[in-house]
């Protein structure tokens, strides 16, 4: 007599190993899935192209899934404002401005983006003061402190924006824009020789 199986085989027993290697290759298989799945995400939220309602899907699930480094989530919540400052949803997209900034708080990029959604909202003080954080985190930074000259002009403040033209003429590296501004002012004052 046999304490086998009845047909006289011996038991087979699954080993722990058996047991274990399947489920590495099973949790493998299910990373390399995830990944695959985590770029197309990261690809579908950037797309500029892409349909509206798509674009938010991607970026909520990049957000969710795939991206744990603050200034990549800031950027994704910056695609999904892109999103509905294409749709004139300016309230939402102030939210996803805060959302990056909450982020990354320490970058000027989604300061600037928080300003540009507010001034077109024509929320101009509201604007000043978010473009004042991005020119704290970095003083010099052109696209800044044109977007300050210009919410300047639209608050009519224009006896502020040359100081701050010809300030940063003399400190910074300018682009095209301040030495418009600085041509303009040095001909409206006369000053021919150093307008040219």
């Amino acid at each position: 007599m046999s304490s086998g199986h009845p047909d006289g085989a011996p038991p087979r027993s699954v080993s722990l190993v058996k047991i274990a290697a399947v489920l590495i290759i099973l949790a493998t298989l299910g990373l390399l899935f995830l990944q695959k799945k985590q770029k197309t995400w990261i690809v579908a939220c950037s797309d500029t192209a892409g349909e509206p309602e798509h674009v938010l899907a991607a970026c909520d699930q990049a957000l969710r899934w795939a991206v744990r480094k603050p200034a990549a989530r800031s950027l994704m919540y910056r695609h999904k404002m892109r999103v509905y400052l294409a749709r004139n949803h300016l309230g939402a997209a102030v939210r996803e401005a805060d959302l990056a900034i909450e982020e990354h708080p320490e970058s000027r990029v989604p300061w600037q983006w928080k300003a540009m959604t507010l001034a077109r909202a024509k929320e101009y003080p509201a604007a000043m003061e978010a473009i004042e954080a991005a020119l704290a985190r970095a003083p010099g930074d052109d696209y800044s402190l044109e977007t300050k000259a210009k919410l300047l002009q639209k608050m009519d403040r224009l006896e502020d924006v040359e100081p701050l033209v010809e300030a940063a003429v003399a400190q910074y590296e300018m682009g095209s824009w301040a030495w418009n501004y600085a041509g303009y002012f040095r001909l409206k004052s006369k000053e021919y020789k150093s307008s040219a």
